[in-house]
């Protein structure tokens, strides 16, 4: 309908190990190094348009990679999730919100399946502006939060950490992009310009 929408996508990406320090890892600890790594991605987006301005989604998520056996360590892992985003639109700007929550499971040959996510939830909150002449900014603050089932694994595999090593945390982005032409544009972005 004019308000709802509903999108598939699925997706594999492949990386052939080329990199010389990662073939030579590899090929050190007994790995197959030119084998390629496939990592397949399967989400579901349900839109729905609150008003002309305001929209909300929901997307469930799981992407999964079953190593060769030319990797003798890490067999195989699988991810998944739900993101739930809300959304503002003007002419002048956007701002976001949105909110991640996932699980791994990742199978190690010789300690069986290890699950964990880091973290649990993860929070944005992206304000877009944008200006005449092509211009834009955007900034994003985002949260990471909830590791409690992470220090739980490590714990039960004897694993030791520094006490505030998983404690939350919130990270600063910023970026400018300018349109140079009709399909040209410049992009500068800065990371964790702010962490805490």
């Amino acid at each position: 309908g004019n308000n709802n929408s509903l999108q598939a996508v699925y997706s594999r990406a492949i990386r052939f190990l080329t990199e010389d320090d990662v073939r030579d890892f590899r090929v050190s600890d007994g790995h197959a190094g030119v084998l390629p790594d496939k990592v397949d991605n399967l989400e579901l987006t349900y839109e729905h348009n609150l008003t002309n301005k305001i929209y909300a989604s929901v997307t469930p998520w799981i992407n999964w990679r079953t190593n060769s056996g030319g990797d003798h360590y890490l067999t195989g892992y699988r991810n998944m999730g739900v993101e739930a985003r809300l959304t503002y639109t003007s002419e002048i700007g956007n701002a976001t919100l949105l909110h991640n929550y996932g699980t791994t499971n990742r199978s190690f040959a010789s300690a069986g399946s290890v699950f964990y996510q880091f973290p649990d939830h993860q929070s944005k909150l992206i304000l877009e502006k944008k200006w005449g002449n092509g211009y834009q900014a955007s900034s994003s603050l985002v949260v990471n939060w909830s590791f409690d089932r992470l220090k739980h694994e490590l714990a039960n595999l004897n694993i030791t950490f520094p006490g505030d090593a998983y404690n939350t945390s919130a990270l600063w982005n910023v970026g400018f992009s300018k349109q140079l032409g009709k399909d040209l544009y410049v992009r500068f972005d800065g990371y964790n310009l702010l962490a805490l």
